[in-house]
């Protein structure tokens, strides 16, 4: 009798698991892509037991992290998002390959000063939607790709959005909107503050030195 075929659950999980490994410097990319290859052409589970050959365990299978401290994202061949009303882990790493990822905290429960994103993008893009008063830190590589950043004025104290990691042949959006407040609507928004600003700072009162 010929082996059960693979369930797409079952396909979804080894993808997460290639991910994760990869995620932990178990891969390099090329050799996630020859896995994934390997995984997209296979039908049975039995086909699928020699893509983790030779790999260390994951460090979630032995020193697990409660999701309020690390999480991992996935979209490959396909989009994930996170929208509404959401927890975002101290530090989450997101890997997009051939897909999209779309991280929306606009109305996420934010419970820390500063999240980490470890972005790595390649041939996909990935979406991050602020809301007013988070500050934005970028400190990733972009090669044959693109990181567009649109965000407003913030005081110093703001809550911090600090972004690392690399993007090949992708791209990288972030957006400052309110809920509910499309992309032109907060750039004509970001443009009225920024004159404002201005038009305050040229109207303050010099000071009397006489």
């Amino acid at each position: 009798m010929s082996e059960n075929l693979l369930t797409p659950e079952e396909r979804e999980t080894a993808v997460d698991r290639l991910a994760a490994h990869f995620a932990q410097g178990h891969l390099t990319i090329m050799e996630l892509e020859h896995r994934l290859d390997l995984l997209h052409a296979a039908d049975t589970m039995a086909q699928l037991t020699p893509l983790e050959c030779g790999l260390p365990a994951l460090a979630t299978e032995t020193h697990p992290l409660p999701p309020s401290v690390h999480n991992l994202i996935v979209s490959i061949w396909g989009e994930t998002a996170r929208r509404g009303s959401w927890m975002p882990a101290r530090t989450t790493t997101v890997l997009t390959m051939m897909g999209a990822t779309v991280l929306d905290f606009r109305e996420a429960s934010i419970e820390t000063s500063k999240i980490v994103l470890q972005l790595i993008a390649a041939m996909g893009g990935v979406k991050i939607i602020v809301p007013p008063g988070v500050r934005v830190q970028w400190s990733g590589i972009a090669l044959m790709g693109g990181v567009e950043e649109s965000v407003g004025l913030l005081a110093p104290d703001s809550p911090v959005l600090s972004i690392s990691g690399f993007c090949v042949m992708g791209g990288v959006e972030i957006i400052e909107c309110l809920p509910g407040e499309t992309p032109k609507q907060a750039r004509r928004r970001r443009k009225k503050a920024r004159k404002a600003h201005r038009a305050d700072r040229t109207q303050s009162p010099a000071t009397d030195c006489g």
